[in-house]
């Protein structure tokens, strides 16, 4: 009955006590596009889409060896979503599948309609703000988590794939890094952290340093920033989460709007309402270029947008109360938290703790490939080598 109801065809014939059950249904599929979200500039131009079946077949695409499994897993009461866990059976670690699947068959709902929803249903750590299970639209780099010994989940009906374990450091990196020459890129993912620490902490080190520590502002810029100041009729702390506020609400409607539109409001509108607000005084113009800078600086690690926004709030708030100090407490205390995560098991700031030096070769900056001939430690597996002999280069180097 419930093979009927997904659009197959029940045969049955007089006389006989079986009957076939023939694959015959037909679902309207999207067709395949970049994502929207992963665009690259050298990388593949496929993306996933709402179908399992075609989804599988991208994989296969890439990946055409009989170590690639699959392991179709229903979930929900009512809805019965088909649920997919794809891994290479030679490398993945025995334990973490198995932690995984057991997880996932504990799931006891009426309808799962997302991915997001599945997500939040194993994590380890629910109610922690940044995500422990990664989630992805391309299918090469899906392929290159599976090469690693990743666990990806497909949900029938969403184009995103989610992957165990993931670890805090692939927020800072990108699908185009291993396509690349290894200088700039290294260049570009120590630009990633830093954009990160500005995001989250430019606000903060502002409010600190105006009204908790004047002595740390160089002299030549403490005349203009009062002078700009002086016609705000607001104290420093409700100027600066105004601005942010502000922000956030032209970030979410540039999102949610049409493109065409959302892109127009997205730069036009907070131009036009940062300058609005700086001539009629409401802000004043170094408090809008401090939080210009941090939103900019967001948009550089658009994984964890919404991690850094509200960090941004909470080391705001630690600030404007206790200064540096409350600044320094409050950065202690996340690191601490993050620290303590997991991904199904697997310590999430890894391979900083624990510490994996042989994993920093593509962590922090990215060494060239020939030097990358081992598999990261900080994720399970079984195979530890990748690259077993190379062409000489004659003594080139």
């Amino acid at each position: 009955v419930e093979q009927v109801l997904k659009g197959n065809t029940l045969l049955l014939t007089e006389g006989s006590n079986k009957a076939l059950l023939i694959n015959a249904s037909k679902f309207e599929v999207r067709s395949i596009d970049e994502p929207q979200a992963e665009q690259a500039i050298r990388g593949a131009r496929d993306g996933f889409v709402e179908s399992t079946a075609v989804n599988i077949s991208l994989l296969r695409q890439r990946i055409s060896h009989p170590s690639l499994r699959f392991q179709t897993i229903v979930v929900g009461e009512i809805s019965r979503t088909t649920i997919t866990l794809a891994y290479m059976n030679d490398i993945v670690d025995t334990q973490l599948l198995n932690r995984v699947r057991e997880r996932i068959k504990e799931v006891k709902v009426d309808s799962l309609k997302s991915s997001g929803e599945l997500e939040q249903y194993i994590e380890d750590h629910p109610y922690t703000m940044f995500p422990t299970i990664g989630n992805t639209a391309r299918p090469d780099k899906a392929a290159a988590l599976l090469m690693e010994g990743r666990i990806l989940v497909l949900i029938n009906g969403t184009p995103i794939c989610l992957f165990i374990p993931h670890l805090f450091i692939e927020n800072m990196q990108n699908v185009e890094d291993y396509t690349s020459r290894p200088y700039y890129v290294s260049f570009i993912r120590l630009l990633r952290f830093l954009s990160f620490i500005i995001s989250t902490t430019f606000p903060a080190i502002y409010i600190a340093a105006l009204n908790f520590h004047k002595e740390t502002i160089p002299s030549d810029m403490i005349v203009p920033i009062v002078q700009a100041r002086e016609l705000v009729p607001f104290p420093l702390a409700m100027e600066v989460i105004l601005s942010i506020i502000m922000f956030e609400v032209v970030r979410e409607a540039g999102i949610r709007l049409p493109q065409q539109v959302g892109s127009a409001l997205s730069i036009v509108g907070a131009l036009i309402l940062g300058e609005v607000a700086v001539s009629a005084g409401l802000f004043g113009a170094p408090t809008v270029i401090v939080v210009s800078i941090a939103y900019i600086a967001s948009f550089v690690i658009n994984p964890i947008a919404d991690v850094t926004a509200l960090l941004r709030i909470f080391f705001f708030v630690a600030s404007s109360l206790f200064g540096a100090y409350g600044l320094f407490v409050a950065m202690l205390g996340l690191l601490t938290h993050m620290v303590s995560l997991t991904s199904v098991g697997v310590p999430y700031m890894a391979p900083f703790a624990p510490v994996y030096f042989r994993d920093w070769e593509d962590a922090l900056i990215r060494l060239p490939l020939r030097w990358i001939k081992h598999r990261p430690r900080s994720v399970p597996h079984r195979r530890d080598e990748k690259i077993t002999a190379l062409p000489k280069t004659g003594g080139k180097e």
